[in-house]
């Protein structure tokens, strides 16, 4: 039976003999496509805007109500509570300014993975087709201002790019294999695995890690991809940590496992569900979400389920603070937590 990442991805089993990876403050125009002949896109005014406000929802999660495009969104990142972005299938990118919702134009059809930034006026999406999209606080765009494509899947040969991770004056994107680009140009540094890389995430600017299919666990050196999964084990969807010595993998059939600083241990959820992504606040509060509209939470001694408005996957979560976490998903899911 597939699960809501295999459908919203692709079958993994074709998925891990061909990827190849060849290789961003307020609402506002994103790009539209591109001007024959190459040149850069032009800009265009939002679509459409959706007046109605995100509700308070108090210590329960919540439906948010009045999206503008009913999508499956897999990705979500914000500066804050006034900037969040949302990310899903079509090309979808929307944007909540802290009053309303308004729809970019984004100028692909492509689908949406990833979602990550260092600012309001940078911001990073990808996905499908090798897809790579950058907002520097007034639009999107495919291509830098030479006219050369962000991406670094260019060509025919074009692969998808499932995980973004931006640092200050550095974009790391995972697909398969890892590279990092400095602003100029991207480089593949050494690879501990020839699995797809499903999920970026950095304690720090110096504790990197890659997570990915088989059990597929990395952590960067600052040279090179340390392997330390055995690749026989889930596959992994998601990573976060709240110091080099509290790390969270999440992945198929309910699997997480933490990493303590020594060695990666497998910790039981009780649900059998794919779990997608994970985020947190502290050793003792973390959250990790997946299928069939599952939400669990970790408070220090064992993930415990909370209640969920929806049976729909959920597929990203991201929070302004501790008090304020919202989750995306399929079917134009938005929860949101604690505002």
């Amino acid at each position: 039976m597939k699960t809501t990442r295999n459908r919203s991805v692709r079958p993994l089993d074709v998925l891990a003999l061909s990827l190849v990876l060849l290789a961003c403050e307020p609402p506002s125009p994103a790009v539209a496509p591109a001007a024959a002949g190459g040149g850069p896109p032009t800009r265009s005014e939002p679509e459409q805007t959706s007046a109605a406000k995100v509700p308070s929802c108090g210590a329960a999660w919540c439906a948010v109500a009045g999206i503008p495009k009913q999508v499956t969104f897999s990705a979500i990142w914000g500066s804050s509570p006034t900037d969040v972005w949302v990310a899903g299938e079509a090309g979808a990118l929307l944007h909540y300014d802290g009053a309303s919702w308004s729809v970019a134009v984004s100028g692909t059809e492509s689908g949406l993975r990833a979602l990550s930034g260092t600012s309001a006026k940078d911001v990073w999406a990808a996905g499908l087709d090798g897809t790579l999209l950058h907002f520097d606080g007034s639009s999107w765009s495919a291509n830098q201002k030479s006219g050369a494509p962000w991406s670094p899947a260019a060509g025919l040969n074009q692969r998808p790019i499932y995980a973004l991770l931006a640092l200050p004056g550095q974009l790391w994107a995972g697909g398969s294999g890892t590279r990092s680009f400095d602003g100029k140009t991207w480089t593949e540094p050494h690879h501990g695995s020839h699995l797809p890389t499903m999920a970026l995430g950095a304690v720090g600017s110096t504790s990197l890690w890659e997570v990915g299919l088989q059990g597929m666990l990395n952590r960067w050196d600052g040279h090179h991809w340390q392997r330390l999964g055995g690749e026989l084990g889930p596959n992994f969807f998601g990573v976060w940590g709240s110091s080099p010595t509290d790390v969270w993998f999440v992945g198929s059939a309910g699997a997480t496992a933490h990493w303590n600083g020594e060695t990666p241990a497998a910790v039981p959820t009780g649900t059998t569900n794919d779990l997608h992504a994970v985020h947190g606040f502290g050793s003792a509060d973390v959250w990790a979400v997946g299928d069939q509209g599952t939400i669990l939470h970790w408070q220090g001694s064992a993930w415990t389920p909370s209640s969920s408005p929806t049976t729909s996957g959920l597929l990203g979560i991201w929070a302004a603070n501790a008090h304020d976490v919202w989750i995306v998903g399929e079917s134009g899911t938005v929860l949101r937590r604690g505002a």
